[in-house]
């Protein structure tokens, strides 16, 4: 399929989303997003993400790369390269003091995500967990430029516990992803090619 030919998907995406949803509302608050992806950069199960902008991939509006060490990850999409499936995945986020409210949305393996009261982490848990090889998005949204998320996953089965659920929990599907790399985001589209990596000096 040529990117013209997905752009066109996405466009009746979001037709149909609007059609049985009402018109999308762009995200106004700070944002964090776990979706499905497809083709990845490999991450272990703990690893930091850093967003020049504060929005993240550069499809988005305003958007950048997520920054690993010298790397930028164009794309936003991982894998998860620890050999074992996450039941969970947390997301220490600074600096902190960021100005609220803070969403989060769990679009793929996850059924739950929820932030602690000051807003400087964020958990997804629940669903089916995220196996050993699978790829997902990291969406982040309208955080303060250069801000870092820092991220340890707990492998399933431990005995660690995640944050509790709190009223800021946001439900989602919680299911496997769909090899579609076409995500809907709240008014935002974003059509996923296939990753795109180079090497970059962290500024």
């Amino acid at each position: 399929m040529s990117l013209r030919s997905a752009a066109v998907g996405v466009t009746m995406v979001l037709a149909g989303l609007a059609s049985a949803h009402g018109a999308a509302r762009p995200a106004k608050d700070p944002q964090v997003i776990i979706a499905n992806g497809k083709g990845s950069f490999a991450v272990g199960s703990v690893f930091s993400v850093f967003s020049p902008t504060g929005t993240s991939p550069i499809s988005l509006p305003h958007g950048s790369p997520c920054v690993l060490g010298i790397f930028e990850v164009l794309d936003c999409v991982f894998t998860n390269a620890s050999g074992f499936k996450w039941s969970s995945l947390s997301f220490t986020i600074s600096p902190a003091n960021q100005i609220g409210p803070f969403t989060c949305l769990a679009l793929a393996y996850f059924s739950t995500c929820s932030f602690n009261e000051q807003g400087t982490q964020v958990v997804f848990s629940g669903g089916s967990g995220l196996g050993p090889g699978a790829d997902f998005l990291l969406v982040v949204l309208l955080w303060f430029p250069r801000t870092t998320f820092s991220a340890t996953a707990t492998r399933a089965n431990s005995s660690r516990t995640a944050l509790e659920p709190s009223a800021r929990s946001s439900p989602g599907p919680g299911s496997d992803p769909a090899p579609a790399a076409t995500v809907f985001l709240q008014g935002h589209a974003a059509f996923m090619p296939r990753p795109q990596t180079r090497g970059a000096a962290r500024v």
